[in-house]
């Protein structure tokens, strides 16, 4: 008799699969978190020293961090305005505060010129020197360090107490990310409402980066600091360039339909389209999208998933539609004996329109566009039949 005990193997996961696991989840959970969760995110990455000290700096090898706007995106020109009406009807005590930084810094703005405004202090995209910045705008070196964190510091208010338009829609509530409009060559952009996008993802100079290691004037306490905070900076990348690479496929996609305001002009584009398109999961773009929504052209707000999955379900419906129409012509003709049942017609629209769905979803499409089911169709046809025979 063997009185050996037999160990079973352990349960937990491969240190291999929990290396590719864990920047998932953590992807997961960001593309969860709420926009005022975000923003206070990006708040603390951008107020933090390590952020500072690499952003702007005289010293070119510590010039390691930078922006890069994406394709056909801008900035709200509200951004840099001043409207003390819609400002006061928040009931925070602290929109005195907001109220005079923002005027203080859009009279910067007037004083430096807003070209050098725009480009040095909400957008600065390339790895630009203290020393540049005060040449342009003509500001020492404390105005340049005082301006940047007064544009940021009214960016975050700016959210909290003068919310971008939002809406509710079978209670549920979707935050406006900001206007889809066309710039002076007539293409389609949006125009953020928010900075934090506006400004698009945070450039690594990452040669620059493992040079610093090597940097006896670096301590290794804070090459950690800045390693941890590009890594959150990453992640806040991904949530970034996800939701700007949504918006851009849509305004390239659905083009005739925002020119037209047309919604017979939506194109079949589903979740799935959209997740080859990009070459992410499908949920990860369902997060992305989430409870987000943009003005259209002729001031709709619309959420997002609207320009996917309710011009995808539109389609739908107008393929059953036709595939209904074909079986009339067909029974009448003599070319099919029994109308298509529900299986029938989801094969059709895979044969015929490389659609799949399910059976059951046929059946509720079918309902909501007051098509009968294939016993009443059937003896509908036969009703017809049997009046034309008389005559």
């Amino acid at each position: 008799m063997n009185n050996s005990i037999m160990i079973r193997p352990s349960l937990s996961p491969k240190p291999k699969i929990l290396h590719r696991l864990i920047p998932r989840l953590k992807m997961a959970n960001l593309l969860t978190l709420d926009e005022d969760n975000f923003e206070n995110l990006i708040g603390s990455i951008e107020k933090n020293p390590v952020f500072k000290k690499y952003y702007i700096s005289n010293d070119e090898k510590n010039r390691v961090i930078s922006y890069k706007r994406y394709a056909h995106t801008s900035l709200a020109s509200h951004f840099l305005e001043l409207k003390e009406e819609t400002a006061r009807q928040s009931e925070s005590p602290d929109i005195e505060l907001l109220l005079s930084e923002k005027k203080e810094m859009i009279d910067i703005c007037q004083r430096i010129g807003r070209q050098n405004f725009e480009t040095y202090f909400l957008f600065n995209e390339g790895h630009i020197s203290l020393d540049t910045i005060s040449q342009a705008c003509h500001l020492s070196v404390e105005e340049i360090e005082k301006t940047m964190d007064l544009v940021n510091n009214v960016a975050i208010q700016t959210e909290f107490f003068e919310p971008m338009r939002s809406s509710a829609s079978a209670h549920v509530h979707y935050t406006c990310l900001g206007a889809i409009e066309k710039d002076k060559s007539n293409e389609f952009v949006i125009n953020y409402s928010s900075l934090k996008y506006a400004r698009g993802r945070y450039v690594i100079d990452y040669k620059k980066m493992e040079s610093l290691k090597k940097d006896p004037a670096v301590s290794k306490m804070e090459y950690k600091k800045l390693k941890n905070l590009v890594k959150s900076m990453e992640l806040v990348n991904m949530r970034k360039s996800i939701l700007c690479r949504v918006i851009e496929t849509i305004l390239k996609k659905q083009r005739v339909f925002l020119e037209e305001n047309n919604r017979e002009k939506l194109i079949d584009m589903t979740l799935c389209d959209m997740s080859k398109e990009l070459g992410v999961h499908t949920s990860t773009i369902c997060r992305a999208i989430s409870r987000k929504a943009v003005i259209t052209p002729w001031n709709e707000e619309l959420p997002l998933k609207s320009f996917l999955a309710k011009g995808s379900v539109h389609a739908v419906k107008g393929k059953i539609w036709s595939v209904i129409s074909e079986e009339e012509k067909k029974i009448r003709h003599g070319c099919l004996s029994l109308p298509y049942s529900d299986e029938d017609i989801k094969k059709r629209l895979l044969s015929d329109h490389h659609l799949t769905i399910a059976t059951r979803t046929v059946a509720k499409y079918r309902s909501q566009i007051k098509i009968p089911n294939v016993y009443s169709r059937m003896q509908a046809y036969k009703q017809c039949n049997n009046k034309n025979s008389k005559s």
